[in-house]
């Protein structure tokens, strides 16, 4: 579903899931259905002035045109020739929307284009750039455009001129003109990029870029970076890995304050996978370019040594909240609950009651558990509130740097361990817990009765 704010004083909400487009008039509470015909690839853009839609439709010889409209004002051809069957991407400047999409040419190639809507009249298609790139079908990912005020980007997926490439272009004119556009990602070796392409802004003006690359003839990996205008990119955050190679649609990315969401559908159930990451977390863009370094989310399993079930926990020193060190090996011979959690995880927040009653219920039987928060380090006042505010009374230790979720191969969180009395781990969990979990409760059990 895509939901757009179109006007903050009144709580008004366009949304579209499928082909039908509905609307709120407060907040999102009740919805009427639009009158609205079926929008195919179709983007949104929302603003004072109301909300816009824009859609490919088909003509009689096989190509497309790119149609836009104020919704419930009459739809308006924005160019007669597109890439059949490619996405479209809309925002929202300081000038009015913007638009982006694959243009088609008359010899097949399926360049990068935008259509803007300035003192209420529609511009002519203007290239962001003259890609070349010339598929033997119509690719269904098309660029996708973020904007910042004044600040626009454009990412895209390319196969021009010889390998698979992820560019991303800026404006600092509301979208009047681009600059050369920025690679952040090319094909190496097994590592190849494959679309499709998500894109956010943040403060400075730097693009955060979401893409999928593939790793082998079966999996991919979804990855985040920092691009800037002046050509810098930063290193790869691998959000996710063990992927397959293709998604089921394109991958959103949306920049919170200090933080960024990004949810991608995966499986051939149609699995939706959300997750968020701190923006102090995303490198900064620098003149040197390197292969992904950090992994945060996936399904990968961990190597002998690093958080295996039987095998001994890591001792790493860590700080408490009081900013005393301590460390897992201060804790042999108790049996131990650890769990990796961090304030801008939505699940980790959701498990906090049932980790406070397996403090309460087996605490007096020798169980120790500890929350080791994973939070950038200028946020640990946040983390110091969040405990105060919900009476968390058992352990919690501070690990800004996430020794621990990288010594133990920690994909997802939250995650959980418990640790027996002689230090080896008993059960590794990467899912929330459930109320009263009997792996877990089975797992607790057998740590205590351990001598």
């Amino acid at each position: 579903m895509t939901v757009i704010d179109t006007q903050a004083v009144r709580r008004t909400l366009i949304a579209r899931t499928g082909n039908v487009v509905a609307q709120s008039g407060d907040g999102g509470r009740t919805w009427t259905r639009l009158p609205a015909p079926a929008l195919p690839f179709a983007s949104f853009a929302g603003g004072e002035e109301g909300a816009y839609a824009f859609w490919l439709a088909a003509d009689g010889d096989g190509s497309a045109k790119l149609l836009g409209t104020r919704v419930l004002a009459g739809e308006t051809l924005l160019d007669p020739r597109v890439s059949a069957g490619s996405a479209t991407s809309a925002a929202m400047t300081w000038n009015g929307p913007i638009v982006a999409y694959r243009a088609g040419t008359a010899d097949g190639a399926r360049d990068i284009a935008t259509v803007r809507r300035v003192d209420a009249k529609w511009t002519t298609p203007r290239l962001v750039h003259a890609d070349g790139w010339r598929p033997a079908e119509s690719p269904k990912s098309g660029p996708h455009v973020a904007a910042l005020r004044r600040q626009v980007t454009v990412a895209w997926y390319t196969e021009a001129p010889d390998r698979p490439r992820v560019l991303v272009a800026f404006s600092s004119d509301a979208g009047g003109t681009f600059g050369a556009p920025v690679e952040v990602d090319v094909a190496e070796g097994d590592h190849a990029p494959s679309g499709p392409v998500a894109v956010d802004l943040d403060d400075n003006g730097h693009a955060l870029v979401l893409w999928l690359a593939t790793t082998g003839p079966s999996e991919a990996t979804l990855n985040l970076a920092r691009a800037s205008p002046d050509g810098k990119r930063g290193e790869e955050l691998v959000v996710a890995k063990g992927l397959p190679p293709r998604l089921g649609g394109v991958p959103h990315i949306v920049r919170a304050g200090d933080r960024v969401a990004v949810a991608w559908i995966e499986g051939v159930l149609g699995r939706v996978r959300a997750m968020a990451v701190p923006l102090a977390h995303i490198p900064a863009p620098a003149d040197r370019r390197a292969r992904p370094v950090v992994a945060s989310a996936g399904a990968s399993t961990p190597s002998p040594g690093q958080g295996r079930m039987g095998e001994p926990a890591p001792d790493l020193k860590l700080v408490s909240l009081d900013g005393d060190e301590v460390s897992l090996a201060s804790l042999r011979g108790r049996a131990v609950l650890l769990n990796v959690w961090a304030t801008w995880c939505v699940p980790c927040i959701a498990e906090m009651p049932e980790l406070a009653a397996l403090h309460e219920r087996h605490g007096k039987d020798g169980l120790v558990v500890v929350g080791v928060n994973v939070d950038s380090a200028e946020t640990s006042n946040r983390v110091r509130a969040f405990i105060a505010e919900r009476k968390i009374l058992f352990a919690v230790w501070l690990d800004p740097e996430m020794r621990i979720p990288r010594t133990l191969r920690v994909e997802e969180l939250p995650a959980t361990f418990v640790i027996d009395r002689e230090g080896r781990i008993v059960l590794r969990l990467e899912r929330p817990i459930a109320a009263n979990d009997p792996d877990l409760e089975q797992a607790v059990s057998r740590a205590l009765s351990d001598s």
